[in-house]
């Protein structure tokens, strides 16, 4: 043995690593030879790395002792376990600074407020509050291809999107109610919603219908060029606000959205122009200075409710279409609040069966004017009446509305 020790010394210091592997095996075979004192005595006297004289201590201690040997397996896999954890959790806040940069440097901007809870779901951008999901494909909607014949809704969040996009659907087609028999956000797709995804839309042959619920300002970026057709649908606040507060409420499994704000918190954020795709006045200013552009169609809420027979014939001469009475009325009742409520395929009934929406919620829930007044304070009012004297009335912008009583 002391022949073949100082050649492994000399390996050892050559190669300058700590090869517990070749000093456990030299030591295997000399350990019926050598006492384990007379062992480390000689190792002491060769090996410089510390580390080795203690890895053979400890295997030797092993050897003798199964018990020990077991210890010792299991205080390396806590080891590596705790290794592994730490590791996974530096990651995740790697990624979630650099999430956080990368937004950034694209103007995205988190929105601090408690009602949204630690993990982020709106993000300030351009003047807007946009939620986490729109955010994260902001680049994708700026550079989505617009097409000249592709139709849009234009509309804040609540203000009868889907119901408008019923009605074009059906004058598009030949007022054929089989084409209409299948979920309308494959047919009318929520443009900027992970479902069914803008790489669908961009797939989908022409002509287009897509809603969306972004402001004119931050549609794709070739939008000002193509000018598709496009209606814009406007809603008094008072109800778009009640609307809202009750979907986010109502509507979602509480798996899915945890929303639990009051009525008066939430009032105070939509007034402070803070509710996703807020704030709505801004919203609403944009939609109305497009009024006169000829591709572009402003209608409200009220108009639709008050005179719907109307209004679809308005909306078909908008698109080039000759309707007969007999069509219209066709199209009229199809769409009346009654018939959309209990349609299936407009009322993403499908969410319930894939437990995102609660079995008893309804997406299309009342469709009335003036249903503010059985929900919001006499102070309440006051406020969203001052919110649009200052915003709305220097633009000329009224609405339709229903007073309130006692």
């Amino acid at each position: 043995m002391m022949n073949t020790l100082p050649l492994i010394k000399s390996f050892l210091l050559l190669m300058r690593q700590p090869y517990t592997s070749i000093a456990r095996n030299v030591y295997m075979k000399q350990s019926s030879q050598v006492s384990r004192s007379c062992w480390i005595q000689n190792e002491a006297n060769y090996f410089t790395s510390g580390h080795i004289r203690k890895y053979c201590v400890n295997q030797t201690d092993a050897i003798k002792n199964p018990k020990q040997q077991k210890k010792g397996t299991g205080v390396k896999i806590l080891k590596y376990i705790s290794g592994f954890v730490g590791a996974c959790v530096l990651t995740g806040i790697s990624l979630r600074l650099y999430k956080r940069l990368k937004y950034k440097l694209k103007g995205l901007e988190p929105v601090q407020n408690r009602h949204y809870g630690w993990k982020h779901q709106a993000y300030h951008y351009q003047g807007y509050i946009l939620p986490s999901f729109v955010a994260g494909a902001i680049d994708e909607i700026n550079s989505f291809e617009v097409r000249k014949d592709d139709i849009w809704i234009v509309g804040f969040p609540k203000s009868g999107t889907t119901w408008l996009g019923e009605i074009i659907f059906l004058i598009e087609n030949g007022v054929d109610f089989e084409k209409a028999k299948s979920k309308i956000e494959d047919r009318f797709p929520y443009f900027e919603y992970f479902y069914p995804g803008l790489k669908v839309i961009e797939n989908t042959p022409s002509p287009r219908y897509m809603k969306t619920h972004l402001p004119f300002s931050l549609l794709p970026s070739d939008y000002k060029e193509k000018k598709p057709k496009t209606f814009y649908l406007a809603r008094n606040p008072k109800d778009t606000l009640i609307s809202f507060h009750f979907f986010l409420q109502e509507f979602f499994v509480q798996s899915m959205w945890n929303f639990t704000m009051s009525l008066e918190d939430y009032s105070q954020l939509f007034l402070d122009g803070k509710v996703h795709y807020g704030p709505w006045w801004k919203h609403v200013v944009e939609g109305w200075e497009k009024r006169n552009d000829d591709h572009v169609f402003y209608i409200t809420y009220e108009d639709m409710k008050i005179d719907l027979h109307g209004s679809i014939k308005r909306i078909a001469i908008f698109l080039g279409k000759n309707l007969s009475s007999e069509e219209i009325e066709a199209i009229a009742s199809h769409c009346s609040f009654e018939a959309m409520r209990k349609n299936k395929f407009v009322n993403y009934c499908w969410l319930k069966d894939a437990g995102v929406a609660k079995k008893d919620a309804h997406f299309i829930r009342k469709g009335q004017i003036g249903n503010w007044k059985n929900h919001l304070s006499n102070d309440l009012e006051t406020k969203l009446d001052s919110m649009m004297a200052i915003n709305l009335e220097p633009a000329g912008i009224k609405f339709k509305d229903s007073p309130k009583t006692d």
